[in-house]
């Protein structure tokens, strides 16, 4: 919606009015994907709400789809450790959590404590050791069966 605006005033002077339709929103969080310049230039990303109700696929080539797992859920930034034996993801909610899914077994496992703001995971090449985005700074933990993080502090002379 957008509505005339007085900014000497600091008052709205006018009906609203749908500026646009069709714009891609978290069900979860409420925000909308768009950005509005300086100059008063819109951009946005088309769709729909989207939320809890994503699911993990394998596409082929062919765009043949497979669940991954059986769990729906905010899902994003999926990456498959160098292995190829698990997955890192973090949820996109109201408390986001960094997890692991073991595509050997089938299972998922939540990795952090902290609910605020963890996410962003990344893999090390050896597969052993998980990189992601904590509430207290960069942070790495110890997959698979141990829900421990270690903050990361860059070496300074």
């Amino acid at each position: 919606m957008a509505a005339p605006f007085d900014l000497a005033a600091l008052q709205v002077t006018g009906p609203p009015v749908v500026a646009v339709q069709g714009v891609a929103t978290s069900s979860i969080s409420g925000h909308a994907e768009f950005s509005l310049s300086q100059n008063g230039s819109l951009v946005y990303a088309p769709g729909r709400s989207w939320g809890a109700d994503r699911r993990l696929l394998w596409v082929d080539r062919s765009g043949r789809t497979e669940p991954i797992l059986d769990v729906p859920g905010a899902w994003e930034e999926p990456r498959i450790s160098p292995d190829g034996r698990r997955l890192t993801l973090d949820a996109d909610t109201a408390v986001s959590h960094v997890w692991v899914a073991d595509l050997v077994r089938g299972s998922m496992m939540r990795l952090t404590v902290d609910g605020y703001d963890n996410g962003q995971p990344l893999w090390a090449p050896t597969a052993r050791m998980s990189h992601f985005r904590g509430p207290r700074g960069p942070s790495w933990l110890a997959p698979p069966g141990l829900a421990c993080w270690y903050r990361w502090r860059p070496f300074t002379r």
